[in-house]
């Protein structure tokens, strides 16, 4: 009896989701509830450009700022941005936000990475695990 009942409500939710009458939530990750990467920016799934430096910038609930590992003020992130810009391969930039962060600052950060880097064409990328090439995912 209980498996017909499962089975049961599992035509109903089949139904129900085609017809468009329930939505399921989404991940509560960040990058996912704040509209996502920007348009041209890498996904995990997308993997990184083929030998490129990978940079992690990590971002708290409260706004905070860690540059591959080590926390830096948002003078620091603005000052690593435009060096990174510079460099000569310029490094691939990851944004990792935390999944509670507010969508305006992770909005901010990804409008900072945009300025200085060309994120647009490919030169970020944003999400959660371990970016490898292919976008292999092999967890922390």
């Amino acid at each position: 009896m209980r498996y017909l009942t499962m089975r049961l409500f599992a035509v109903a939710m089949a139904l129900a989701l085609a017809i468009g009458v329930v939505t399921l939530p989404v991940f509560s990750a960040s990058y996912l509830k704040c509209n996502g990467p920007l348009k041209g920016w890498r996904q995990l799934r997308d993997g990184t450009p083929h030998l490129a430096i990978v940079v992690t910038i990590r971002m708290g609930r409260n706004k905070s700022l860690w540059w591959n590992g080590q926390s830096v003020s948002w003078g620091e992130f603005r000052k690593l941005l435009r060096r990174s810009a510079t460099s000569n391969p310029t490094p691939f930039l990851v944004l990792d936000p935390n999944p509670s962060a507010e969508c305006k600052n992770v909005n901010e950060v990804r409008y900072e990475m945009e300025k200085v880097i060309t994120c647009s064409k490919g030169g970020c990328g944003e999400g959660h695990g371990r970016w490898l090439d292919g976008g292999e995912d092999r967890g922390r």
